[in-house]
Formats: C-alpha cells, structure tokens, sequence
C-alpha cells in the first residue's frame, strides 16, 4: 500500500498539473475577416487568448448561429480542435509546454447570411463574436454595400469597398448590399420617380444636425399599399429600418413623397447619433423628423397643417382647400392640467399609444419647434454633438427623459394662465425660417476618421527551456501560494 507521505506529495502533484493545465484564460482581441461567395458569409476568426499564468492548454465556449459550418481550426503554437452542437462551438488548443499566449484561427460559413429584402436589394444579418471589454476589428469586403448599422461601441467606415469596425465585444453586423438600382449622392432608388428634390433638400438634415450622411447611400425601396402594408404598419407612410433601409408607399403624391424621405433619412441620421437609446420611446426622433419636414415645406412651398392650432385655408389650381389643424389646443391643455407625461414613454408603434398616436407626433414636433423658437435651428446642432457623444446604454425612459430634458422642454407652452399657453401657441405656429443663408448645395465636412484594422498576431516560437523555465516558476510559484494558504488555516487552527 502507498504511504501517507507518498499520498501527500502525489496529491500536491496533481494538485500542481491540474492549475498548470487547466488554468482559466483571459480572453484577448479578435480579428474577423468576412467575404462572400453568393449568399454565403466566409469568415476568418483569429483571436490571441492570454492567461496570467503559463498553461499547457486552455478552452473556450462560443456562441453562434445554429447553421453555421466549421471549416477548419488551427494555431500557431499548438495542437487546435473543436466541437460544435445547437450553435455552441468550444475549442481547445494543447501544447507541448505551458504558454502565456495561445492563438486560434476559425474558418467558418453563414451560408444564408445575405438574402434578398426586395428585388435587386440584398440584406446583410449575421453576429461575430469577441469578447467584453476587448477590442473586436472587423473587415468586411464587399464593392456593393450601401448602408449598415454601427452598434453601441463601435466606429465604422467604408473605403475602397472594404467596411471597416472598431470596437469591443460582440458585433451585430447588418448592412445592405446591391448592384442593380440608380445611385445619386445620398440615395439608391430601385424605381424610376423624379426625386431630385429630395437630393437638393438632405442639406436640410445635415443643417439640423450639423453632420454628414452617415451611409454611403440610403437604400430606398417603393411598395404598392397591399404590399407596404403587409410588411409596415398601415398607418405609416414610411418607415426606417436599422441599417440604412428605407421604405415608402410608391402611391404618395411627389411632394408628400419628397417630405416622407427626408422624414425617414432623418431617422437614418438619428441611428447613429441615438445609438444608446435603447427605450423605444420615439418623442426627440419624430420629433426631428417632424421638423425637417415642415422646413422642406418652407422650401417646396408647400401648405403644411398648424399644431395645436388654427385650420390652414389655401388656393390651390383655383380651387380652395382647408387643412385642419393637428389635434386641438384643448386636447394639449388638458394633457397638462391633468399631470400627464406619457410623451417621455410614447411611440406610435406600440399598441397602448394608438389612440393617442397623432397627438404624440404633434407634442413630438412642438418639443423640437419651442426650442427651435427660443434658440434658433442652429442650436440644434450643439444638441446633436452632445448626444452622439453618449457612450453608455440607456434602457431607463425616466433616464433617456433626464438626457433630453437637458436641452428640450418636455412640456412646451405649459402655463397655468391659459392665454400664455395659448399665445406661446400662435407664436410657434406663426414661426417663419430664412431659409435663403442655408446653401442647398452646401454638405458638411466628414469627419469620420480612417479606421485601420492589425493583421494576425504572430506569437514568438518557445523551445523547450523556455517552456521548462515557465514551468518551474509556475511550480514555485504555485507551492508557495500552496503552502502560504495552508500555514494560514494551520494558524487559525492554533
């Protein structure tokens, strides 16, 4: 039988292997490279994985798409393998002595990841992995991408047919794709409408913000009613999606159409500048959106309904007409005398505003006027510059309400003495924009930086002293932490 002494150093030693060969990784950075081959997504994955301590192998667990399909996994320094069920894909890496750093390549397809959204438009949606807290450099090389969204955390830009990511953590990666279509400055149209207006008019955007197109062009697809309807809410007229898409009804006459493009291409703008909004809660965006297009009235001389105000009479091709008024004073007295402040929750998506849904694109657009009206469009722009600078979720309305509160009053022309309320009214609703100093053709400077993403990593090559001096270190190190820890207990023992 074995001795009680010999049990005692075996224990230790197995003790010291398993630390030694099973010790836990700190994740590092990751590299992906993504191209295509039709509607298939091939990647290259390479990441370092470094530990505190040497080891002589590590693993990992990562989350992905079910239908992805492995094609290889290797390494630098060391043996790789793998195992992939139900989208949970684990590596290993072994090596021969313990190691600080060991490197894994990835080669892997998404065959379904680009599909066609309309006919000629193809949609991009697929998820990389990295890691929290570390850096995730993405390239996706592609001459046909239009648009894409850039998440929280991340910088974006595309060159030379390559869209370039910077950031941390996992990415979410959408972007729209087409070779068909016509191309202008700002958009990509896939149906033959006169829309030089709308092109002249997005300085209008970039005045209200004070930046530039964050796409390289907005894909914009047309839909018969039935057709809009089935994909859209039927009581839209148009609608955003993330990633740079948007979508009108064809049946809108020319000018509701211009006004509606650039209502939606304010969202686009607003994508990225409230990326950290994350409340579904829609007041400052429609807000905006609403404003641009009562400015591309001013300038298409076009009527345009009062809020909370008076019936519009014009002539028309001889003809009188009447706009009545959107929503009434006495609906926005009542709001306030009764307390209410669902505006900092409202969206006209969600079902529980549907009653109330013009009212809140009314507020919306009362919010954004009143301190256009005391400040001037330009002031819009500092808010602007203040909120793309926000680099933390915000899930809270009560939050997002505090944020914007900074700058916008939330209840606009609120008085207790009604005449004021009333006359605060008619001063909005009678506001006037020199839009003659804005130049049409005037497009702000990009400020978008270049975005350079590093090349693999190459690990140095360790011999075998190396290894064997890594290993006994670990071995000391770890006896003496061993035998600290223990003389501790034995003391408090006594």
């Amino acid at each position: 039988m074995m001795s009680y002494k010999l049990k005692k150093h075996l224990a230790l030693f197995v003790l010291l292997a398993a630390l030694l060969f099973f010790a836990d990784p700190v994740s590092g950075e990751v590299l992906h490279q993504v191209d295509f081959d039709e509607e298939a997504a091939e990647v290259e994955s390479f990441f370092v994985m470094e530990s505190d301590e040497g080891v002589n192998r590590w693993s990992i667990g990562i989350e992905m798409d079910e239908n992805v399909e492995i094609e290889e996994v290797s390494s630098q320094v060391g043996e790789a393998s793998y195992e992939f069920e139900d989208g949970q894909l684990d590596l290993m890496v072994k090596t021969s002595f313990p190691r600080k750093e060991h490197d894994i390549e990835v080669n892997w397809v998404l065959k379904d990841a680009k599909q066609e959204r309309y006919p000629g438009l193809d949609e991009l949606d697929m998820n990389l992995f990295g890691f929290e807290d570390k850096e995730t450099g993405v390239r996706v090389t592609h001459s046909d991408i239009l648009s894409w969204h850039e998440p929280l955390g991340y910088r974006s830009v595309l060159s030379d047919g390559e869209l370039r990511f910077s950031g941390e953590g996992h990415l979410w990666l959408r972007a729209y794709i087409s070779e068909n279509g016509k191309s202008t400055e700002n958009y990509h149209y896939f149906e033959d409408f006169d829309m030089s207006q709308a092109e002249e008019l997005v300085t209008l955007v970039e005045y209200m913000t004070g930046s530039t197109n964050p796409q390289r062009r907005f894909p914009v697809v047309f839909l018969d009613d039935e057709s809009y309807d089935e994909d859209f809410s039927p009581w839209s007229d148009g609608t955003y999606k993330t990633g740079g898409l948007i979508v009108l009804r064809e049946a809108l006459p020319k000018t509701d159409r211009i006004r509606t493009l650039l209502h939606e291409t304010v969202h686009g703008f607003n994508d990225r500048a409230l990326k950290w909004d994350r409340t579904e809660t829609a007041y400052y965006d429609e807000g905006a959106a609403q404003f641009v297009e009562l400015l591309a009235s001013e300038v298409l001389d076009s009527p345009r309904a009062e809020i909370f105000g008076e019936d519009v009479l014009f002539e028309e091709d001889g003809s009188r007409y009447r706009l009545p008024s959107r929503s009434s004073p006495e609906e926005l007295w009542n709001y306030y005398k009764e307390g209410e402040d669902w505006i900092k929750y409202w969206s006209p998506r969600r079902e529980e505003f549907s009653e109330v849904r013009t009212f809140g694109y009314v507020l919306s657009e009362l919010i954004v006027r009143k301190r256009v009206g005391d400040r001037g469009i330009e002031s819009l722009q500092e808010v602007y510059s203040e909120l793309s600078d926000i680099d933390r979720r915000i899930d809270d309305p009560e939050e997002k309400a505090e944020v914007i509160g900074v700058f916008f009053d939330l209840r606009p022309c609120y008085s207790e003495n009604k005449t004021e309320f009333e006359l605060c009214l008619e001063e909005i609703n009678e506001q006037s924009f020199d839009l003659e100093y804005i130049d049409l053709n005037h497009t702000f400077e990009d400020e978008r930086e270049e975005i350079e993403i590093g090349e693999r990593r190459v690990l140095e090559e360790q011999d075998s002293l190396d290894g064997l001096t890594l290993l006994l270190e670990n071995m000391f190190s770890t006896i003496k932490d061993f035998f600290g820890g223990f003389s501790v207990w034995i003391s408090r023992k006594l």
